[in-house]
């Protein structure tokens, strides 16, 4: 599920698929009249990372219901490249799905090739009231409906719990200065100096599983907007005034504290840009703890069955409001369907209550439902995950994959020497702002 690509052929392409769907068939040559049809239709529906199995009984449930309706389901597996490249030519040939999914930072770059889901469908109260506020946040575009998610991830720690008996440590950190304590404590080198045991994987970037996040996770936790009311520049530069009317770049502070893990002047220095990746660190068991989402579960397990690891909440910054980071994909209807509510009559009735707790129970997946956050209180590593969607933000940019290059860079310039702290987060929100445009 980790978006990390460089597509900039898509990125040119797209401009001009808008502009193909704006001389095309707006919603007015629609043949839907607002009413689910009594003929017989047949939607197709492509998703990735997502199995058949998981999917056909929710299409058999609502085929059963709607038995004049047929839904086809493609599933891209992990091939995140050539779907999005699929999905971008087939809609400007023509032959695109009527449903697909699309990461939930696509939503503004590519809204222009969505049908809202009219309000006979799901209204926005409707909306508000069943889903988490990550999810409304993202998926309520100028005060319409553009997608709607079944699930939803956050970031988490995963920790070594051999190494953390080793040292003496009883229970994984709540919040960052006991997290740094712990470091301390985990991390271990050898007579030359070198790393042998990482207390975590946090400093450097091209070596740690989804590093953007983290960064941008920290910035938020410690106040920083990450972007204007509009969302179309950067302020994770910006200043701001704490309580005591001090001023201070919450931006700034959070980039120092992320970079201290691989400064060889500071106490918690434990990790460098030649250490192992991160996921690999971990589970070769010289890495104690890592950040990652609930899908790289799988992955552990299966690089290395014997590991004794446990899964706990994301560290907070003690005494603020709780944040944690949203990561997820959401189901969308294409501009250039026929059966515009047939598709969206479809995707609410995966959205409601029962069928996304099938969904993600078969799945083994948060669900994006707020009354659904408990589904897996009998699961310990699942409940981590569910519990968290209740204050999941993330942050809205027009490609992922662009950010995650400058804040990559950004952490980068600033661990190897090239920038201060200073000008590397202006360069970086400037990046952005271009990227926004």
């Amino acid at each position: 599920m980790q978006i990390k690509t460089k597509n900039i052929f898509i990125i040119f392409l797209i401009p001009i698929l808008l502009a193909m769907v704006g001389f095309g068939c707006k919603r007015s040559c629609s043949s839907s009249t607002g009413k689910v049809t009594k003929n017989e239709v047949t939607l197709t529906y492509w998703s990735l990372f997502t199995e058949s199995e998981f999917i056909d009984p929710l299409i058999r449930a609502f085929s059963a219901q709607n038995p004049q309706i047929k839904i086809n389901y493609k599933n891209f597996g992990n091939d995140y490249i050539n779907y999005h490249r699929e999905i971008i030519d087939a809609l400007a040939s023509g032959r695109g799905p009527d449903i697909w999914s699309v990461h939930h930072t696509w939503l503004t770059r590519d809204k222009n090739l969505i049908a809202p889901c009219p309000e006979n469908v799901m209204n926005i109260n409707d909306f508000k009231a069943s889903f988490v506020d990550a999810a409304i946040d993202d998926n309520i575009i100028d005060g319409a409906i553009y997608g709607i998610p079944f699930s939803l991830d956050t970031l988490a720690l995963f920790y070594n719990q051999d190494l953390f008996n080793q040292a003496h440590i009883v229970s994984p950190p709540g919040d960052w200065e006991t997290f740094k304590e712990d470091v301390k404590m985990l991390v271990k080198q050898d007579e030359k100096g070198k790393i042998s045991q990482a207390g975590t994987a946090l400093g450097t970037a091209k070596n740690i599983n989804r590093a953007s996040d983290i960064v941008a996770l920290l910035m938020m936790q410690n106040g920083a907007q990450m972007t204007d009311a509009n969302k179309t520049s950067a302020t994770f530069n910006a200043s701001r005034q704490d309580q005591t009317g001090k001023s201070y770049v919450p931006g700034k502070e959070a980039l120092n504290f992320y970079t201290e893990f691989a400064s060889p002047k500071k106490a918690v220095y434990t990790w460098n840009p030649l250490s192992h990746y991160s996921i690999d660190a971990f589970t070769e068991g010289t890495l104690a703890t890592m950040f990652s989402y609930s899908f790289h579960l799988p992955t552990v397990k299966l690089k290395a069955p014997n590991l004794s690891f446990k899964v706990s909440s994301m560290p907070q910054i003690a005494g603020n409001r709780e944040v944690n980071f949203a990561n997820y994909w959401t189901n969308v209807v294409s501009v250039k369907t026929k059966y515009p509510t047939e598709a969206w009559t479809f995707l609410a009735f995966m959205a409601k209550k029962e069928n996304m707790q099938n969904f993600c129970s078969a799945a083994k997946r948060p669900p994006a439902r707020r009354d659904l956050f408990n589904m897996f209180d009998n699961d310990p590593e699942l409940s981590i995950f569910a519990h968290q969607i209740l204050t999941a933000r993330s942050w809205p940019r027009k490609d992922n994959d662009a950010a995650d290059e400058i804040f990559e860079d950004m952490v980068e310039d600033i661990i190897l020497g090239k920038k201060t702290t200073d000008e590397s987060l202006n360069f970086a929100a400037a990046q952005v702002n271009q990227m926004m445009k």
